[in-house]
């Protein structure tokens, strides 16, 4: 191995190791892969099954709850201009680390999931929604706000944890991790596939393709539109800030 190849691999190392709390596993070059604890090629393989394009040449790309940024800068390896979207800063994440050794151009913007109206007049050709609605309190006004920030020939991928066994019915089940000491406190909503399906729908999406892994499923889906589904969402929002 050169010495310049070996002092870029130890600077990489030494910075990936001042981080302890990698969530994905992101190859940074050089040998070296961010020790995350999500399989992330393997959710990647699954999302590849059910659509996600391998050529995003001229796609814009919106990555929300984007965690260290293994989806967005693969997306961007497949040719997309991608802005991605966390709550917290890139400096408390791997993020922004591993955005410099990749030397990418993926923009990041600190935000909420609930108000994406900084997107509204340049709208998204493909958004990422993985691993996030089970997370949150509002989950179906989320996916109120990525409709209304995508194109009419644009396609959501949505991936969560899901309630398996019960395929007949459409259920949500609320978990309150704070008193329950659930294995993650950040929980709140778990569809299963079925109500997953027809949260969607109620925001004007239909889904296309999807794949169930164990108690975790992913959805394809396209935007439609229903004037009926757009006045009731209109309604449920108005002077909502």
């Amino acid at each position: 191995m050169k010495i310049g190849t070996r002092l870029r691999r130890q600077e990489i190392k030494h910075a990936v190791a001042e981080y302890p709390h990698w969530y994905h596993s992101i190859d940074l070059g050089e040998g070296v892969v961010t020790p995350g604890v999500n399989d992330s090629a393997r959710e990647l393989r699954f999302l590849n099954a059910i659509g996600l394009p391998k050529d995003c040449h001229g796609k814009r790309v919106l990555d929300l709850g984007c965690q260290d940024g293994f989806f967005s800068f693969e997306l961007e390896r497949r040719g997309a201009q991608v802005t991605a979207l966390d709550v917290r800063s890139p400096g408390e994440s791997g993020f922004e680390i591993a955005r410099r050794f990749l030397k990418s151009q993926v923009k990041f913007r600190q935000g909420n999931v609930y108000d994406l109206r900084f997107a509204q007049d340049e709208k998204f050709d493909l958004v990422l929604c993985l691993g996030l609605l089970y997370h949150l309190r509002h989950p179906l006004l989320a996916l109120d706000q990525i409709r209304n920030v995508i194109t009419d020939s644009g396609v959501v991928f949505a991936e969560t944890q899901v309630l398996t066994g019960y395929e007949n019915e459409s259920l949500m089940r609320f978990e309150n991790g704070q008193e329950t000491k659930a294995e993650d406190p950040s929980v709140a909503w778990v569809p299963n596939l079925t109500a997953l399906k027809k949260m969607l729908a109620r925001a004007q999406f239909t889904v296309i393709d999807h794949y169930t892994d164990g108690q975790r499923a992913g959805v394809c889906a396209k935007p439609t539109f229903s004037a009926q589904t757009a006045y009731w969402q209109e309604l449920d929002q108005r002077n909502w800030k």
